[in-house]
Parts: C-alpha cells; sequence; structure tokens
C-alpha cells in the first residue's frame, strides 16, 4: 500500500471510532444528559411517587353529592308541583259550578212539534210513573206521583197538582162519561182535563189532578176496575139517577128527566129493533129513547127508566146469541 493510501486509511478509522475526551457534545445534548444525571433511576422512589386514589373518601364523596342532589330535587318537585296541583283543583271546582249553572239554566221543557228535550239534573230523584193497569177493552190507567218540570208541558192540561193521573183509550163510549160522573161527585175538590167525542173521531183522554197522592191512587184504582169490569161484556148498562147537568150536557139532553140510563155497544139498527120491540110489548110505558151510532139512552122516571134498561139489555144478550 502506498504511504497516501495509508494515510487515508488512518484517518477515516480515526474519524469513525469515538472518543471520550475527544468528542464535543452540543449545549442542548449536554442538558438532557444532565437532567437524566441528575435524577437516577430508581425504582423504589418512581412507585413512591405514583399518587393512589384513596376509594374511600371518593365513595363518601359520591354518597354526599347524591344525597345533596336528591334533597334538592324534592325541595323543587314539592315546590313545583304543589301549586299545579292547587290551581287545577280550584279551576275544576271552578268549571263543575259554572258547569251546573249552565245545565240548570238549560233544564227547562222544550216540547216543540212533538220533540222534547229531557234534563236530569234533579237534586234528587223524583218518583216514577206508576202503571194502573189496562182493561179488556184496552184502557190504560197511570199515575204520575210525581211530575217532572220538563213534563208538566206534555199534558193536555194546567197541571198545577203534584200528582196527575191518566185515563185513556182509543175509543169514545157513553160509560166513561157516567164514571167521570160519578168521580167528580166524589171528589168535588179535583180538576181535571177531559177529551170525549161521541162521534168516535179521537179518543178518550181524561187527566185528573190533585194534591193528595193517597186518594189519588184511590180513584184511580176505583176507575180501573168499573171500566174492566164493563169491558168483559159485549152489551153493557150504565144508568145514574139525578143526573147532573155536566152529563147531561156531554150526552146533549135535556134536564127534565129524574133518571137517564145508557144501552152501549150496539150499532145504530140494532139499537133501532130493540127499541121497536119493547114499544111494541110496553105500549103503556112513557119512555123517552134516542138512539146513536154506538149507544142507545134512555130517559124518564126512575120505575120507568129502571125496568126499560134491564129488559133491553136481556133482549140484547139474547139477540147477540141468534145472531
Amino acid at each position: 500500500m502506498s504511504e497516501f493510501m495509508k494515510h487515508v486509511v488512518e484517518d477515516v478509522l480515526r474519524r469513525s471510532t469515538p472518543s471520550s475526551g475527544n468528542v464535543k457534545l452540543s449545549s442542548t445534548q449536554t442538558k438532557r444528559n444532565t437532567d437524566v444525571s441528575a435524577k437516577p433511576v430508581n425504582s423504589e422512589n418512581v412507585i413512591n411517587n405514583i399518587q393512589r386514589p384513596n376509594y374511600q373518601q371518593q365513595k363518601q364523596k359520591e354518597r354526599l353529592k347524591v344525597l345533596r342532589s336528591e334533597h334538592h330535587s324534592s325541595k323543587y318537585q314539592n315546590k313545583t308541583m304543589n301549586q299545579p296541583v292547587d290551581r287545577s283543583s280550584k279551576y275544576t271546582k271552578d268549571s263543575l259550578s259554572k258547569l251546573i249553572k249552565v245545565t240548570l239554566s238549560e233544564g227547562k221543557n222544550s216540547a216543540e212539534n212533538g220533540r222534547t228535550t229531557v234534563h236530569s239534573n234533579t237534586a234528587s230523584p223524583k218518583k216514577a210513573a206508576q202503571f194502573i193497569g189496562k182493561s179488556k177493552d184496552g184502557t190504560s190507567v197511570w199515575h204520575f206521583p210525581e211530575v217532572h218540570e220538563q213534563m208538566k208541558g206534555m199534558f193536555n192540561g194546567n197541571v198545577q197538582a203534584s200528582n196527575v193521573g191518566v185515563v185513556s183509550s182509543e175509543l169514545c163510549s157513553p160509560g166513561q162519561l157516567f164514571i167521570v160522573d160519578e168521580t167528580l161527585k166524589a171528589f168535588p175538590d179535583m180538576h181535571y182535563h177531559l177529551e170525549w167525542d161521541k162521534s168516535q173521531k179521537q179518543g178518550f183522554i181524561l187527566e185528573l189532578y190533585l194534591q193528595d197522592e193517597t186518594r189519588m191512587v184511590q180513584v184511580l184504582n176505583k176507575i180501573y176496575q168499573t171500566i174492566n169490569r164493563h169491558s168483559m161484556t159485549k152489551i153493557e148498562s150504565h144508568t145514574t139517577l139525578h143526573p147532573s147537568a155536566w152529563l147531561l150536557q156531554k150526552l146533549d139532553l135535556d134536564n127534565s128527566y129524574n133518571r137517564i140510563a145508557v144501552l152501549e155497544g150496539l150499532p145504530y139498527y140494532d139499537s133501532f129493533g130493540l127499541i121497536d120491540r119493547y114499544i111494541s110489548q110496553s105500549p103503556k110505558n112513557t119512555l123517552t129513547y134516542k138512539i146513536e151510532a154506538c149507544y142507545l139512552a134512555l130517559m124518564g122516571s126512575d120505575q120507568v127508566v129502571s125496568n126499560a134498561i134491564q129488559q133491553l139489555k136481556k133482549e140484547a144478550n139474547r139477540y147477540l146469541d141468534v145472531r
């Protein structure tokens, strides 16, 4: 190897091999090495400097925090919930009070064109209507012990009494007038409304008004029993001594007779034939009579009328049996 090459190799080897005495460090490297050397690595010191958590203190703090939160929350809820409840309660009471007032003010009868609005806003329950009975000829008897205010306008008459009795039928008969006449004689303080037509173009309606409920029940039961008894036979007779002016007017008879009687249930010409047979057999009896569409009226003295009505009823039953 030449001398020149030998020097080059030595120079390269010298540069590549570090020497503690010849190596110079930068200021940054020197500071870093100094910090590291100032704090030698010691496993015990490192472990002691680690901050260990105190779980008991943390749990205690967490429990205190939860208690404070619940206490605060309960106080907040009580404060915020109590007031709306009170306002709601007051609002409900006011609303119900207004609703009751409005309903009571509207709780009036509105019977127009056959339509009726019923408002059940009474403070206490009323006594319901009582059905007395229905006779074999179709006559119904009802008792209204305590008429509702909104239903008073549905009756035909002017209802002023506390209870009302009603007798109604699709057909009119003279016997109904005799029953009404007897009732009015027995109870002169009773008010009534009557619809009766001998031409049979409309039905029979009787409304009775009386303050005494007990007496009203007695009257209606008696009327029902009388009508039901008369309806069991085809031919029925009615008679009265000293007829009232009211009854004579309804039957369109004059008031010069001591007794009157009615035989009902026969057509016009059947009554005609019975009278003809009776007069032929008893020419000396002075009997006055009047033939209507469905009944025969007799007028005269007490004895004459009483005998005539018995004989004619007997003949009518025999005649119907033959026919």
